[in-house]
This record gives C-alpha cells, structure tokens and sequence, in this order.
C-alpha cells in the first residue's frame, strides 16, 4: 500500500471513512505514509459519542494541528454526530423537577459541578462547530436524558452568530427538548442556505423560524413524544385561517413519528395523569389532522422508546450512519404494518 499513488489513496480512504471515525482513526496507525495520504480523508465522518468535554478537546487540537501543516489540502469534517454527556444525573434531577419538591443542600451541591461538567463540554462543542460550519454537511446533535427532555441547568447553547453560515450543512438533525439552537443575532437571517432535510426530535421549536433561517427545506420529519408539538405541526399541515401558517415552499416530504416513553407506565410513581393520558388524546388529534391536511404528510405508528430499537440517540446513529452510506435514514417511506395507504398519508 505505501507503494500506491496517493492520488488513489485518497479517493479510497475518502470512500471508507463512512463509519464515524473508526477507519480514520485505525488509518493514522498503520504506517507514516498512509497517516499523511489520508489525512485529508481521516476526518470525513467523525461520530462523538461519549460526551466527554476531553474527547471534544482533543478533536479540536488534532484538528488544528493537522490544519496547521503546510499543504494546499486541509482535512475537513464533512459528517458530524455529537452526543450530550450522559449520566444518571438526567435522571436524578429530572425526578425532583416532575414533583416539583425542593432539592437538598447535597444535591444542590451535585448539581452545580453537573453544571460545571456541561460549561466545559458546550464551550468545546462551541469551538468545534465554529471550526467546521463552513463545511460540514450533515450534523446530529443528540441530547441523553430521559425521553430526550434535557431539563439540566444549562441549556445546549449551539452558537450560530459566531459560527457563522453553515453554507454547505444539507441535513441536520436536532434531539432533545433543552436544545437551543437560534439566538437573537440570527432571527431572521438565512444560517443554512443549502439545508435540505430536517429531522426534529423531540425538540421544542418553532417551525416559523425555520421557514427563514433555511428556505430550502423540501424533507421535514418531526418525532415528537405523544404529539407534544401538535400545533407546530398542525400550522404546516392544515394552515387554520385561525392561526398564522407555517409555509415551507419547497416541502416534498414531511413526516410525523409519535413516541412515547417505554420508562413510564400506569402506576409509575414518576408518571403524571398527563403522561397516561396523552397518547390517546395525540392519536385523535393527528387522526383529525391526516382527514383535514392541506400539506399531505406520512403518519407512522407510535414508537415506544427507549425500546428494542435503543434510544434515541441510538437510532439517529444508525440513520445517520446509514444516510452517509447512501442509505434512506429516517426518511425511508415504507408502509409500516396497519399503515394507511400512500394516497392518504405520503407525499
């Protein structure tokens, strides 16, 4: 192998490093000569899972240095997944936040170095998304927690006036209700010119905002815990004369994935009368919306998660895996069992 052009070696390499990393990474430790013929190809899909503020740091300085070399070909992260910190610390403040009751001095206590482990890990995903907005071109940001509803002290503040334009971003998927993907700089201004595709999960936004900060969105899918987005949905899909419309001009493709939490069932002490309640009274709602729609859009069977399928931050792994390597992701439109016809439900 070290005998071959490079030229060939870098088209090769580039058409393997489709797995998040793993190549890239094996790559640099196979010989000198390889680890620089691939150095432009070794960061072609970088998938962070661990949610470790270090495993960010030492991205950004490899990615730096293998900037800082000079060569009219830089490396570049053109697919790029990134995962919240995940620890029971989700869990466990999420649980005095439904009942509503007054935390400990101890807790308190736990929950501010919490906070301190989510500053280091936002300011190095800051960096880092600074660093490769102009070119990066499929983006999964996943948030842990449960049922993807971060309720920590900090929000997962996503920086777009100082990054700048994500001019090259096709595809971008958001999880996770604590999400904070817009500020005040960037209302109204168009962030994601070449944005195709959205996925929401269970992310509260407003879909008005996205009508101008990426007018060329054709693919919308919205996977929202038992319908919780319902009127967001129902101005894309119905556009009442009694509520302002949300218009995607372009939308070929919109999709709607109920889920609810497989953790919380009758009896759950953890359960509120709303979480029993919910799915039946969604199911009616989106039932109404599908015999009323102006925009068509595809209904799929309510999902229970985490499931057989694994968590959300899972199963946008695997699509976003799966969407590298040409594949349909979440947009694949099959009939799922029980499913209405196309004719009803699809674009």
């Amino acid at each position: 192998m070290d005998h071959l052009p490079t030229e060939l070696l870098e088209a090769i390499f580039t058409l393997c490093c489709n797995d998040g990393g793993r190549t890239g990474s094996s790559l640099a430790l196979v010989s000198k000569y390889v680890r620089a013929a691939s150095r432009t190809s070794r960061f072609y899909s970088v998938a962070l899972r661990s949610g470790s503020a270090s495993q960010l740091h030492r991205l950004l300085s490899l990615l730096t240095a293998e900037r800082a070399i000079d060569s009219p070909l830089k490396p570049r992260v053109r697919h790029l997944y990134i995962a919240s910190p995940k620890t029971h610390m989700d869990n466990f403040l999420y649980s005095y936040y439904r009942q509503g009751s007054q935390r400990p001095a101890e807790v308190e206590g736990l929950a501010e170095q919490y906070s301190q482990e989510r500053l280091a890990f936002i300011t190095n995903i800051s960096l880092l998304l600074r660093m490769v907005a102009a070119e990066v071109e499929t983006l999964c940001l996943a948030q842990s927690g449960d049922a993807c509803r971060w309720t920590a002290e900090i929000p997962l503040y996503v920086p777009e006036a100082e990054c700048g334009e994500f001019s090259a971003l096709r595809e971008l998927t958001i999880v996770g209700g604590g999400m904070t993907f817009s500020n005040a700089s960037t209302k109204g201004s168009i962030v994601y010119p070449r944005l195709s595709r959205l996925h929401l999960v269970g992310a509260a936004t407003r879909l008005e905002r996205w009508t101008a900060r990426a007018p060329n969105i054709s693919c919308l899918c919205v996977s929202d815990e038992r319908g919780h987005m319902y009127q967001e949905v129902a101005r894309v899909a119905h556009r009442d004369s009694e509520d302002t419309p949300v218009v995607f001009v372009g939308l070929k493709q919109f999709v709607i994935q109920p889920y609810g939490s497989a953790l919380l069932q009758p009896g759950d002490p953890a359960a509120l009368p709303w979480d029993i309640q919910a799915p039946g009274f969604n199911e009616w709602q989106l039932g109404w919306l599908t015999r009323n729609a102006v925009q068509p859009f595809h209904l799929r069977p309510t999902k229970l998660v985490p499931g057989s399928e694994g968590s959300w931050e899972d199963i946008t792994l695997r699509e976003w895996l799966d969407r590298i390597d040409g594949g349909d992701g979440c947009w694949t439109m099959q009939i799922d069992v029980g499913q209405r016809s196309p004719s009803t439900s699809s674009v």
